[in-house]
């Protein structure tokens, strides 16, 4: 497992190369590492500018204007950037094409990294529920909607759901 000094090594050497730039095409090879690789991914990062690239444990997190993508890099993954048309390896699981004609490229032998999608750009501690979104998860729940789909719905954690409706 890469430990934090790994991780944030890796930033360091990918975020100039990255930051600023237009990712104009994801290419998945395999999207069974960990776990699947949501399909949002293909949808959501096309077009869009790297904002920034920051480390948030042993999680790795491109921000873009949507959202972020988060990168784990399991037991012995590695990102790395190449040029778009390097040769492609047998571990070799995603390229993120970049318009300065380089990709991000994930190798992972073991695949237990992962790549994974979060909705808007995290700034710290998740805010809580107004009073008005409290009320309203209190009777989608009510009316039977799960509260997985409620935290997703509400950009939360599940914990902060099940402490709303403990009050």
């Amino acid at each position: 497992m890469p430990e934090l000094p790994e991780v944030e090594t890796t930033r360091i050497g990918l975020a100039p190369q990255v930051e600023g730039r237009i990712i104009t095409s994801v290419s998945l090879r395999r999207s069974d590492l960990r776990w699947p690789i949501p399909e949002e991914i293909l949808k959501r990062l096309p077009g869009q500018s790297i904002l920034s690239l920051r480390r948030r444990a042993k999680y790795l997190l491109m921000d873009l204007a949507p959202g972020s993508a988060l990168f784990h890099l399991g037991m012995s993954g590695c990102l790395r950037v190449l040029p778009k048309d390097f040769p492609v390896g047998r571990h070799d699981h995603f390229d993120i094409v970049l318009n300065s004609g380089q990709a991000i490229r994930f190798t992972d032998p073991r695949r237990f990294g992962c790549l994974l999608w979060q909705r808007g750009v995290y700034k710290g501690r998740k805010p809580c529920l107004t009073p008005e979104q409290a009320e309203q998860v209190r009777q989608r729940v009510q009316s039977g909607e799960s509260k997985a789909e409620l935290a997703r719905a509400y950009s939360v954690s599940r914990e902060t759901i099940y402490a709303y409706l403990r009050v």
